[in-house]
């Protein structure tokens, strides 16, 4: 009898054929590292928490444009579409952007599925680049809201939702995570590398438009993409999340996932 493949949880399966079935190939190593992720994930208690995780596996615009969460290839599942993916860098370290156009369109929309509750907002760096949002979605000439910024200017990274919430961060990289929750005082936290590292009173404004990663998103249109010109960055991301709201614990146990998993692929921050 031949020997049977390697068991995974059935949500890390559900992807890997999703993957698959769009014509792109995982490695096992990838495949291993997704499958601990989602363990991870349902250990903490946290994976129902996530209505979206990019992962960036594959190394290609199809591998990693899929929903971890939700990997079918629709806008309501929250797949991505790359606007101008010839202009981004696909990897096996994650998705770099080019500081000029490219963007993903995430089909998200804060209005639709937030219009102000609590929520959570992650992105894991890995290599450091020019001024940009790493995501966003605004209104023109707004750009405070559902935003995370790795680092803008003077080391610092950013957490935007309806103000900026601040810190440092000398290495231009890491793990950003934004929490919001109007019911807490303060409503906004700011955590790096998992710690909490500042906190603010905030009230967000949820746009009619999806957000966009690599950019901050100013449709002025109803459900539209037309990323601000001046937001893109050119960073090296490795992993997204976006979800409900997570309190410190949560925060911590997500970035613990992020880095074993990350660090699974030899591409840790």
């Amino acid at each position: 009898m031949a020997p049977s493949g390697p068991s995974y949880d059935a949500d890390a399966q559900a992807f890997f054929t999703a993957v698959e079935g769009g014509g792109d190939t995982l490695t096992t190593t990838e495949k291993d590292a997704t499958n601990q992720f989602v363990l991870d994930l349902k250990s903490a208690a946290i994976w129902s928490k996530m209505n979206v995780i990019y992962p960036f596996v594959g190394g290609t615009a199809t591998s990693t444009k899929w929903n971890l969460s939700d990997p079918q290839d629709t806008d309501a599942a929250f797949r991505i579409t790359w606007d101008n993916p010839n202009n981004g860098v696909f990897s096996a370290n994650g998705v770099q952007g080019d500081g000029s156009n490219f963007a993903g369109n995430t089909h998200y929309n804060p209005l639709t599925e937030w219009n102000g509750v609590a929520r959570h907002l992650s992105v894991y760096c890995n290599q450091a680049g020019s001024a940009g949002y790493d995501m966003g979605a605004n209104n023109p000439g707004v750009g405070n809201n559902n935003v995370l910024i790795i680092e803008f200017n003077s080391n610092t990274s950013y957490v935007g939702m309806g103000g900026f919430i601040t810190t440092s961060n000398t290495s231009k990289k890491g793990s950003i995570i934004g929490t919001y929750n109007s019911a807490n005082n303060p409503s906004t936290i700011l955590y790096l590398n998992g710690s909490s590292a500042n906190s603010g009173n905030t009230t967000v404004t949820d746009w009619n438009n999806p957000i966009a990663l690599f950019a901050d998103n100013r449709s002025g249109t109803a459900d539209g993409f037309n990323p601000d010109g001046g937001s893109y960055t050119n960073r090296r991301n490795a992993t997204y999340t976006i979800g409900d709201h997570l309190d410190a614990t949560e925060a911590s146990d997500l970035y613990d996932a992020l880095t074993t998993f990350n660090t699974s692929l030899s591409r840790q921050a």
